[in-house]
């Protein structure tokens, strides 16, 4: 599945979205991250199994957002 990581004035929270699941049950895909009064998000970093890499930068706290695995080769990929 899926690494994301919410960088902030207070450090790192990361998160593992696994797909699948099994009989009768499926892993959350949505998540949530908590932050601390005076904490500001500076980037959400996802990257996906094959490397591929998202990366929104300063993020609005009490917002979702809708981040979808890139289509087609790989080759525009950022992998640091």
């Amino acid at each position: 599945g899926a690494r994301i990581r919410l960088h902030g004035t207070h450090g790192v929270q990361q998160r593992y979205v696994r797909t699948g699941g099994s009989y009768l049950s499926q892993s959350e895909r949505v998540q949530t991250f908590g932050l601390a009064p005076g904490d500001a998000p500076q980037r959400l970093d996802v990257r996906w199994p094959d490397g591929t890499r998202c990366v929104l930068r300063n993020p609005v706290p009490r917002r979702s957002y809708l981040i979808t695995q890139p289509k087609g080769p790989k080759s525009g990929a950022r992998n640091d």
